[in-house]
């Protein structure tokens, strides 16, 4: 992996690669070696028993290179570089394939307004009194993964004040992006409370201790 600017770890971005090289113990192919020790085409106890323990050999297929470029190209746009750039290069000596992904981010899309809107006004002054300890703030990357992380502070806020039938699908985060500038503005919609079984909708219940 190449990257023109590092905004994750290496070990980040191996994780959507759909395919990686055969694995080695202080620079050996040990388990690989493992499975070619069994003979092909027979099935003994012996040749079982090397290749449920060792690993076959790992062959470069093309389709599955372009997939982790894009898998890459997605995970950056969730980390809010929508003009990232991903690319890969093979390179083929002695029957082996390297492949290098050259990763280019560009600039990342930065929150520009962070607001709510409540359509249960009375969990108004709850939520708006903790934003201090809210994971999204004006002026940081925009990143989906850290709007999925609010959700659940949320959820969990909710929940120690009494609001135990409060789950993150009650909160829509509504992006737009078209004010330019690479900036993102943010509203946050706490929808009113909704029971399927009842048809029942308004207010969030509260529990209190009753006995």
């Amino acid at each position: 992996i190449e990257r023109t600017k590092k905004i994750t770890k290496k070990e980040e971005y191996r994780g959507y690669l759909k395919q990686q090289p055969n694995k080695r113990i202080l620079g050996f192919k040990f388990h690989l070696l493992l499975y070619n020790l069994s003979k092909p085409g027979k099935d003994n106890r012996i040749n079982n028993y090397f290749r449920k323990i060792g690993e076959e050999p790992v062959i470069y297929n093309r389709f599955l290179t372009e997939k982790s470029t894009n898998q890459l190209t997605q995970f950056l746009n969730n980390k809010g570089y929508y003009n990232a750039k991903v690319s890969d290069s093979v390179t083929i000596n002695n029957r082996k394939a390297t492949v290098v992904y050259h990763i280019d981010p560009n600039e990342p899309y930065i929150i520009n307004t962070l607001g709510y809107t409540f359509q249960d006004s009375a969990i108004m002054n709850l939520v708006l009194k903790d934003t201090i300890n809210s994971v999204v703030q004006k002026g940081d990357i925009f990143d989906l993964n850290v709007l999925a992380e609010e959700r659940k502070r949320l959820e969990l806020l909710m929940k120690e004040n009494g609001y135990y039938n409060f789950d993150e699908s009650f909160i829509l985060f509504n992006v737009d992006s078209t004010g330019g500038n690479k900036t993102v503005d943010i509203n946050i919609l706490i929808k009113e409370f909704y029971d399927k079984e009842s048809g029942y909708s308004g207010l969030h219940p509260k529990y209190k201790i009753n006995d």
